[in-house]
C-alpha cells in the first residue's frame, strides 16, 4: 500500500509482526513509558493501529493521538482521549481514564516527533511533557504512556529528560519485516486466490 497508513480494519491483511508485537506487550510491563522507534516508512503507525492496538485492547484500554499540529497539543489531546473513552465534561486525562477504564489504560502517542516539529521551544510543549510526567508518576491511575517516533528525531527526546527519566532503558527499534516472511505470506496469499 505505499504509505498509506493500514488502519484497524485492515488486521487481517497486515501480515507478520507477531513477534514485535509481543516483545512490545512485555516492554509494557516493565516500565510506565515505553519509547517505539524506526526509521522512516518501516510501518510503525501500521503496525499500532492494525497489529498492536488491537492485540493489547482485551488488556488495556487504550487510547490513541497523532495529530500534533493543534495550537495547545496537550488541551486537543485530552479532548481526543475523553471523546475516545466517551467521557463528558473536563478534567485531565487522569480522570478520564479512572472514569471509564476498567482495565490499566495505555496511552499510545504516535508520531510524537511532529510535535517538536510544530512546538519547539514552547510553553505549550513544556507543558504537555510536564503532564506526561504527572500522568506516569500517577501510580492510582495505572496509565501506561507508549511513545513513537522516527528515529532521525530521537535527540528531541532531550527535552523529557528530567520529567521521563528512564524513556531510554525501555524502547523497542521496530525494523522492516524480513524478506523470508514476505515471500512466506505472498505465496500464501496468491495461493488463496487462485484457489490453491
Amino acid at each position: 500500500r505505499g504509505l498509506v497508513t493500514y488502519e484497524r480494519e485492515d488486521q487481517d491483511v497486515l501480515f507478520g509482526r507477531d513477534r514485535e508485537a509481543s516483545l512490545l506487550e512485555g516492554r509494557l510491563l516493565s516500565s510506565s513509558t515505553t519509547l517505539l522507534f524506526s526509521g522512516s516508512g518501516v510501518g510503525k503507525s501500521s503496525f499500532l493501529r492494525a497489529k498492536f492496538i488491537p492485540e493489547v485492547e482485551s488488556v488495556y484500554t487504550v487510547c490513541a493521538y497523532a495529530e500534533w499540529a493543534a495550537k495547545d497539543p496537550y488541551v486537543a489531546l485530552v479532548e481526543s482521549v475523553r471523546r475516545q473513552l466517551h467521557v463528558d465534561g473536563d478534567g485531565s486525562i487522569q480522570s478520564a481514564f479512572a472514569s471509564a477504564a476498567s482495565k490499566p489504560g495505555l496511552l499510545v502517542l504516535d508520531q510524537f516527533e511532529e510535535l517538536f516539529q510544530y512546538h519547539r521551544e514552547t510553553e505549550q510543549l513544556a507543558s504537555l511533557i510536564g503532564q506526561l510526567g504527572l500522568i506516569v508518576a500517577d501510580h492510582a491511575t495505572d496509565i501506561r504512556v507508549l511513545l513513537s517516533m522516527r528515529e532521525e528525531f530521537l535527540g528531541d527526546l532531550s527535552a523529557c529528560d528530567s520529567v521521563l527519566p528512564d524513556l531510554f532503558n525501555n524502547y523497542y527499534r521496530l525494523r522492516n519485516p524480513s524478506a523470508p516472511l514476505a515471500d512466506r505470506k505472498s505465496t500464501r496469499l496468491n495461493s488463496s486466490h487462485l484457489g490453491i
